[in-house]
């Protein structure tokens, strides 16, 4: 009787084990009712249930784990390369602008005057942003600031933001405090204080450019504190391949001359560079002979391929050349607009002209001329000539009041408003049946290099 009750009782806590244990794997298990269906179906004899336990637990284990098929298939490495990019934080991969380098220059030609029509600081900082953005976008190679003089449009509310305010005392944003009013006696001396504190829109704009253009990690070590960059922070960053974090490898990087670290002093004749890497690296001029170049020089240096080799100083337009890739650009001041023609910087003279205004040519009818490598005549009896193959090429845009009486103003250029066009291989209106009636000058840069730069790469690709 006792060994009934021992066999019963055993057999009961068995069939409770096997209750919880199929509970347990039925909650597990929902997901899988077919592969259930199919072990409730199979024949058991009478150890069924102390036989079949331990493989219950087992099955159900094996299909609680996620299938390792689609982890098993091997990518392709594109896919892989796409596959580790995180959207959600931007990356930048250097492509190349033009297949096997790019020779040619394009140059822009801005006022400086252009600035004084923003009513703020804030303002004047975006609109120089603006054209650094637009000017990097489009692979600008050269930004030249120039002096128009003093030009007076025809209308008289085109330079109502250089007019004083007609009443009070209030002084404007630009002015220094030194700066007389009506009912105000100075000196000589502080007027000659208080001109030299003025606001110069042709340096400012220049300033801003620059800064944007340089990398970050050069910025304190080439840009002292100064009230043009006091709004830095508002203007957004372009973001150029030689913008480069510190994890980014590249053949290229951008430096700053710094002295000698402590532990490298005694070693030879050499130039150490700071690349916004941990440590400056040593970097030596073409030929192998030591560099022996003033603390505080920007610098383009083609990184070694060892940790122990040193650099070399290359210039800044090898990796435009070679590459094709985009290395930002320069900003050139120029006292007048003759001076923007004569100065080339790159050894030569500006080889393509073009001149805007409203009054030019429709651009749509320069590319079909181009492209057709023929003269095309226009509704209004002129004849738009076929651009030439550039080496170097430059831009001009006017200010407030419009290219015309920026040639006329220029003591260097014996022309006048009504034949301002002859200055020009191309005078071109960038903005066909223009819905306003007046184009500023930071979109007539964006709108001129979004149609104009193809026409050149197109051009410049031709054999």
């Amino acid at each position: 009787m006792a060994e009934a009750v021992g066999s019963t009782s055993a057999a009961g806590s068995a069939r409770k084990r096997v209750r919880k244990r199929t509970r347990k794997s039925k909650s597990n298990t929902t997901a899988h009712d077919d592969s259930d269906a199919e072990s409730l179906d199979t024949p058991h004899h009478t150890s069924a249930p102390v036989t079949t336990t331990p493989s219950e637990p087992a099955r159900v284990a094996a299909a609680s784990v996620p299938a390792p098929a689609p982890v098993a298939v091997a990518a392709p490495k594109k896919m892989a390369k796409v596959a580790e990019v995180n959207p959600h934080k931007p990356s930048f991969i250097t492509r190349p602008t033009a297949p096997g380098g790019r020779r040619y220059t394009v140059s822009v030609a801005i006022p400086g005057s252009i600035v004084v029509n923003a009513q703020s600081p804030e303002l004047q900082s975006r609109l120089a942003a603006h054209i650094a953005r637009a000017c990097a976008i489009f692979n600008v190679d050269e930004i030249v600031v120039f002096d128009e003089g003093d030009v007076r449009s025809i209308d008289p509310d085109a330079h109502a933001q250089q007019r004083p305010a007609p009443r009070g005392n209030k002084r404007r944003w630009s002015e220094p405090q030194s700066a007389p009013h009506e009912g105000e006696g100075e000196g000589e001396e502080q007027q000659e204080e208080s001109e030299n504190k003025g606001f110069d829109p042709q340096t400012f704009l220049a300033r801003v450019l620059q800064y944007l253009e340089t990398p970050q990690y050069l910025r304190k070590a080439l840009f002292p504190m100064h009230r043009d960059l006091r709004l830095a922070g508002l203007m957004p960053p372009l973001d150029c391949p030689h913008h480069l974090r510190f994890e980014d490898e590249c053949e290229y990087r951008e430096g700053v001359t710094v002295d000698p670290p402590h532990w490298a002093r005694g070693r030879g004749q050499g130039v150490y560079v700071n690349i916004g890497l941990r440590d400056p690296i040593q970097a030596t001029l073409p030929g192998g002979v030591p560099a022996r170049v003033e603390t505080g020089t920007r610098v383009t240096v083609k990184m070694p391929y060892t940790v122990h080799e040193a650099g070399e100083i290359v210039s800044p337009r090898e990796p435009v050349e070679k590459l094709g890739w985009y290395w930002g650009y320069t900003v050139r001041l120029a006292p007048s607009l003759s001076a923007v023609l004569t100065d080339c910087p790159f050894g030569s003279e500006y080889d393509l002209v073009i001149g805007t205004s409203e009054r030019g040519v429709s651009l749509t009818d320069l590319a079909l001329a181009t492209s057709q490598a023929t003269p095309v005549a226009t509704p209004e009896g002129q004849t738009v000539q076929p651009l030439a193959k550039p080496q170097h090429a430059l831009i001009v845009f006017g200010g407030l009041s419009g290219l015309e009486l920026a040639v006329e103003a220029d003591q260097g250029i014996q022309l006048d408003r009504n034949n301002a066009a002859e200055l020009f291989d191309a005078w071109v209106n960038v903005v066909d049946n223009q819905g306003s009636r007046t184009v500023r000058s930071e979109e007539a840069i964006m709108i001129a290099l979004a149609r104009v730069k193809p026409i050149l790469d197109h051009l410049a690709a031709a054999k």
